[in-house]
């Protein structure tokens, strides 16, 4: 859902690792949840949805662990998860880190500030520049 709205409201790149994308290639559009960001998707053309959602997926760049170096594409991380998966995410760069916009979607997220359903109102701050955010270097 997420991909969908940095696609076609921000005209983004969006980066998903190779297990994850094959996760988004099984979902039809008829199976995303009705939300604002559906909202959005829906009205981005007269097309049928299954078929402009399969246009998006096309859009979306896969890149593998261990395979890909993602240190000069990068510009930031949505980290989707729990404190887990935000310390997996910063792992993945070995000297800089880009900033990490974490969304928590487990329990307690310490170290996730924001809460998913937040997305769109955090990430138009993001890009607008107007979010602050503390930079930390290993």
């Amino acid at each position: 859902m997420m991909c969908i709205w940095l696609i076609t409201n921000k005209d983004l790149d969006v980066y998903v690792e190779d297990k994850d994308f094959e996760e988004l290639q099984s979902i039809k559009a008829g199976d995303l949840p009705k939300t604002a960001s559906y909202d959005n998707f829906r009205n981005i053309g007269d097309k049928n949805l299954d078929t402009e959602f399969a246009e998006l997926i096309d859009r979306i760049k896969v890149w593998k662990h261990g395979k890909d170096k993602l240190s000069n594409k990068i510009d930031f991380i949505i980290c989707l998860g729990g404190d887990g998966t935000l310390l997996y995410a910063s792992s993945l760069f070995q000297h800089s880190v880009p900033p990490i916009i974490a969304f928590n979607l487990g329990s307690l997220g310490f170290l996730t500030p924001f809460e998913f359903k937040e997305f769109p109102t955090v990430l138009k701050k993001v890009l607008k520049g107007t979010l602050g955010f503390t930079l930390r270097n290993r």
